[in-house]
C-alpha cells in the first residue's frame, strides 16, 4: 500500500503549541510516514521505553497536530502488515483493514497510547504473541489490541512516573551539592561560635 499525502487544511489541525512543535518534529506527512512507516516499526519497539521518555506523542496528539486523513493511511499500512504477517489463510481485506484502522482512531485508550506503544502493539501481532484464531476479524483485532492498550497504558505510566522520579532525585542531587551546613553558613555570615544551632 502506497502512503499518499494529505489534503488536511491546516485550519482543522490544532494551533496549540504542542501540535506545532509536532509538525516542526515529524515535518510535512511524507516525513512522518517515513518516520513511523512499516520499515521502522522496529527502532520503536527495540526502544520502546527511550521512545516513551523522549516524548513520542501520543495518537491524540498526532491526531490533532496531522488530521485523521494522515493518520488512517498510516495505520492502514501497518495493519495491513500485521495481518499479512500472520498466517496464510490471512488477507487483509481493504474494508476491514479501514473499518480497523477507525476504529482505532475512535477508541479513546488506544488514542491515549504513545504512538511508539501502537507501533510495537504491530510488531507483537507479526511475531504472534496474540493469539487469535481463524480469520482474523475487525473484532478479533481490536479486541486484542484493547487488551493490549490497557497493559501497555499501565507501562507508559510506570515509564513516565520512574521519569519523573528521576529528574526529581537528580533536581535534588543538584540541589544538595550546592548546600552548606549551618556551621559554614555561620562562618560565611561572619556569626561566632556562640550562636546556638
Amino acid at each position: 500500500m502506497q502512503l499518499t499525502t494529505s489534503k488536511t487544511r491546516l485550519s482543522q489541525l490544532s494551533n496549540e503549541d504542542w501540535a506545532i512543535a509536532i509538525r516542526e518534529r515529524y515535518g510535512a506527512t511524507q516525513d512522518l510516514y517515513r518516520t513511523m512507516g512499516v520499515d521502522r516499526v522496529m527502532v520503536y519497539h527495540n526502544n520502546l521505553s527511550q521512545a516513551i521518555a523522549s516524548n513520542t506523542p501520543t495518537l491524540v496528539r498526532l491526531l490533532k497536530s496531522y488530521g485523521a486523513d494522515v493518520l488512517k493511511p498510516l495505520l492502514e499500512v501497518h495493519i495491513t502488515s500485521a495481518i499479512i504477517s500472520s498466517g496464510e489463510e490471512n488477507d487483509a481485506e481493504p474494508s476491514d483493514v479501514r473499518m480497523i484502522a477507525q476504529a482505532i482512531l475512535e477508541n479513546s485508550n488506544i488514542k491515549r497510547l504513545n504512538m511508539a506503544s501502537i507501533l510495537s502493539f504491530f510488531v507483537r501481532f507479526k511475531c504472534g504473541e496474540f493469539k487469535i484464531y481463524g480469520k482474523i476479524t475487525p473484532r478479533k483485532f481490536m479486541e486484542v489490541m484493547n487488551e493490549y492498550a490497557e497493559v501497555a497504558i499501565e507501562r507508559e505510566e510506570r515509564i513516565v512516573r520512574d521519569l519523573e522520579k528521576l529528574r526529581a532525585d537528580q533536581e535534588w542531587q543538584k540541589h544538595q551539592a550546592s548546600a552548606i551546613s549551618f556551621d559554614d553558613y555561620k562562618k560565611a555570615k561572619g556569626y561566632g561560635e556562640d550562636i546556638e544551632n
